[in-house]
């Protein structure tokens, strides 16, 4: 928690992102386009006064900051890997990705659909959106994929506060983190973003205390000073299709990502 922290009110905001469940992310034009469909309405609160501080996914922002905005704290990192989770019941091997030939996995995310395809490509990727509650129940559903890819952290606050608990049966599931050899995460997941208004120090003073200065060294490194903005390395990931490897070189799953076209 933050020391002798003001008086705060909670608002909640839908983005595009939120609301249009039917849209197929990896076809949106790019990757910053496909992250501004959950950052823009919460900036405009920002921006227009409505809000003061504005809590992202850290890898939803787009790869350029919108003007009059900042980055005024990330706080401590949670799981930055990419979690499978199936039913116990469609467990096939023991071994990743131990599920049978031919399953469908339910995904919106072009990294992870390419990923797959280069990994696993005896699975099937299938369109899936939706809050993580809702992406676990569907895979209890008649027609639902077998089994789903998710951000670790997502689930861990989620299991933390009880929400997840309260909404299906994580017994019931298998939750396995795929290491960065096998599935490269996004940029900067797991980890959060608090943004506020240029120039505003109160609000930094104020979240001064959560802020995570070695996670914040990190993140500018994922974010690859020496290459275009617009090109990001979900960009680069999703049209590479080629041999990647990774290695965990720093704390809190720092990449350096060595591509080879095969």
């Amino acid at each position: 928690g933050i020391p002798n922290a003001p008086q705060t009110e909670l608002i909640v905001i839908k983005t595009s992102g939120d609301i249009n469940q039917t849209l197929s992310l990896a076809e949106t034009a790019s990757t910053d386009q496909r992250k501004g469909l959950f950052t823009k309405e919460i900036e405009d609160a920002l921006l227009e006064e409505r809000a003061d501080i504005a809590v992202h996914s850290f890898k939803d922002l787009p790869t350029k900051m919108f003007p009059g905005l900042e980055i005024c704290a990330i706080p401590q990192r949670l799981e930055s890997l990419d979690v499978l989770v199936f039913p116990r019941v469609k467990k096939a091997t023991d071994h990743l990705p131990y599920l049978a030939d031919g399953s469908t996995i339910g995904t919106s995310s072009a990294r992870r659909v390419s990923q797959l395809a280069f990994r696993f490509p005896q699975l099937v990727p299938v369109l899936l959106r939706g809050n993580v509650p809702t992406r676990i129940s569907r895979l209890l559903e008649p027609g639902g994929p077998d089994a789903i890819l998710l951000s670790g952290a997502g689930i861990e606050r989620l299991i933390k506060d009880g929400t997840l608990g309260g909404h299906v049966d994580i017994s019931a599931f298998e939750m396995v983190a795929i290491a960065p050899a096998l599935m490269v995460p996004a940029p900067a997941q797991g980890a959060l973003a608090v943004q506020c208004r240029t120039g505003d120090t109160f609000v930094r003073d104020v979240l001064y205390p959560i802020h995570d200065a070695e996670l914040e060294q990190i993140i500018k490194a994922h974010q690859l000073p020496d290459r275009p903005p617009a090109v990001d390395l979900e960009t680069q990931l999703a049209e590479a299709r080629g041999t990647i490897e990774a290695y965990e070189v720093l704390k809190k799953t720092h990449l350096v990502i060595k591509s080879r076209k095969s």
